[in-house]
C-alpha cells in the first residue's frame, strides 16, 4: 500500500543519501514503466532548475538566453529541449554532481505543495509499489526525484539512465554526452514483461515511440500530436488532465 499522508515532513539531506538506494537492475523489480519527464510534477522542469542555476551561480548565460530557450521549449519547437540542455550544460560547467543533486532536491522540497497532490493522486491511481523511473531529465535531476517518490510515497525505484553530462575530474564540462532513447528504455523495461503488464505515461509527441511498444499508454496534459495519436491508439488509452 502507498504511503500517500500529507503529514509526512521531507528534510534536507546529504548527496550520499540522495545517490543510494537507487536500483540500477531493471530485471529485479519492473512492474511498470513511469516516464516522469515533466509529467506526473508538471511544472518542474529542466527550465525550473536552470532558472535555480543562474540565480545560485550567475553563469555566462543570460536571462534572456534562458528565457528564448524555455519560450521555445514549451512551445515544442523542434530541438528546443536538446538546445535548452546543451544551455543548462554550459551553465552548470565546473560544478559538481553533489551540488547539483542537492540544488534538484531544494527544488523539490520548495515546490511540494504544488505539486505533490498531483503525485499522491496519480501514483496511488496505479497501486504500484515496484516501478521503472524512466526520464529525460539530466541524472542527477532523476535521483532527486526518486529520493522524493521513495521517502514521500514507499515506493522502490529501478533507474533507467537519464540524460547523461560529461564530467572531467568529478565536475561537469557543460557537454552533454548522451541523450535519453525513451524508446530503448522501454525495451529494457520489456525484458521480463509482456506488453500488457507495462504502462507508459507521458505529455509530449517524444512519448509515442515508447508507448507503441506497452499494452497501457497513459496521456498527462498530452500535447495535441499526443493527443491525437493516443485517440486513434489501438489498446489501453487513458488520457489524464491535472
Amino acid at each position: 500500500m502507498l504511503n500517500t499522508s500529507t503529514n509526512q515532513n521531507l528534510i534536507p539531506v546529504t548527496a550520499t543519501k540522495l545517490m543510494s538506494g537507487y536500483d540500477d537492475d531493471v530485471s529485479q523489480h519492473k512492474q511498470i514503466l513511469l516516464d516522469i519527464d515533466n509529467t506526473i510534477y508538471k511544472g518542474f522542469l529542466i527550465a525550473d532548475l536552470a532558472e535555480l542555476v543562474l540565480n545560485k551561480w550567475p553563469s555566462s548565460c543570460t536571462k534572456k538566453q534562458l528565457d528564448a530557450a524555455i519560450a521555445d521549449y514549451l512551445v515544442e519547437v523542434p530541438g528546443a529541449g536538446k538546445n535548452l540542455l546543451n544551455i543548462f550544460g554550459g551553465m552548470i560547467a565546473g560544478r559538481t554532481n553533489e551540488e547539483l543533486l542537492l540544488l534538484a532536491y531544494e527544488l523539490i522540497l520548495a515546490n511540494v505543495g504544488k505539486f505533490q497532490t498531483k503525485i499522491i493522486d496519480f501514483v496511488a491511481g496505479i497501486g504500484n509499489s515496484d516501478i521503472v523511473l524512466a526520464t529525460g531529465e539530466p541524472t542527477f535531476v532523476a535521483r532527486a526525484v526518486w529520493y522524493f517518490l521513495q521517502s514521500k510515497f514507499g515506493l522502490h525505484i529501478t533507474g533507467i539512465e537519464a540524460t547523461v553530462f560529461e564530467t572531467n575530474s568529478g565536475l561537469f564540462t557543460g557537454n552533454v554526452s548522451k541523450y535519453y532513447d525513451k524508446a530503448a528504455a522501454a525495451d529494457r523495461a520489456l525484458g521480463s514483461f509482456v506488453p500488457q503488464d507495462v504502462i507508459a505515461i507521458g505529455d509530449h509527441n517524444d512519448d509515442i515511440k515508447m508507448m507503441e511498444k506497452t499494452g497501457i499508454a497513459i496521456g498527462v496534459n498530452p500535447s495535441k500530436g499526443l493527443t491525437d495519436w493516443l485517440t486513434g491508439r489501438t489498446g489501453s488509452t487513458i488520457l489524464y488532465t491535472i
